[in-house]
């Protein structure tokens, strides 16, 4: 169309724009099916995690901290130290877990592979004065 009418590239910007958004949410939209799953997973495991870290944290109190008697293994590298340290960070991962496998990575990729067949079509469209000119102002 734009080389048998001599449209200006300009007049399918819109055209370009949705076609990108069309097929990054169409890449997405299969990932947002797990949604309910993975927030349900994660409040489970936060739930698990949260009983079990009381329990711990209450035998390692009254073991270390309010203890009658101090405990003959010294306290620095005990294992239950480690071991407070390690549920901590397991707590952590659950915590962090996202309710959707979708990051900004992951959309910038979807939609920089959907962009490149287009570049064809940009580059045609482009006078050639103006696409040299753009190319020296991203190298430079």
């Amino acid at each position: 169309m734009m080389l048998f009418e001599a449209a200006p590239l300009a007049s399918f910007k819109c055209q370009l724009v949705a076609f990108v958004v069309l097929s990054v949410t169409l890449g997405l939209l299969p990932l947002a099916l797990w949604i309910p799953k993975l927030k349900k997973v994660r409040n489970d495991g936060l739930l698990e995690y949260a009983r079990l870290a009381k329990t711990y944290t209450e035998s390692f109190d009254r073991k270390w901290v309010h203890c009658d008697t101090r405990p003959a293994e010294p306290l620095l590298g005990s294992a239950d130290l480690q071991s407070l340290a390690d549920l901590g960070n397991s707590f952590g991962f659950i915590e962090n877990m996202r309710a959707a496998p979708i990051t900004r990575k992951l959309v910038e990729q979807l939609a920089g592979w959907t962009a490149i067949p287009l570049l064809p079509v940009v580059i045609l469209g482009t006078a050639t004065a103006e696409l040299v000119q753009e190319v020296i102002k991203l190298i430079v």
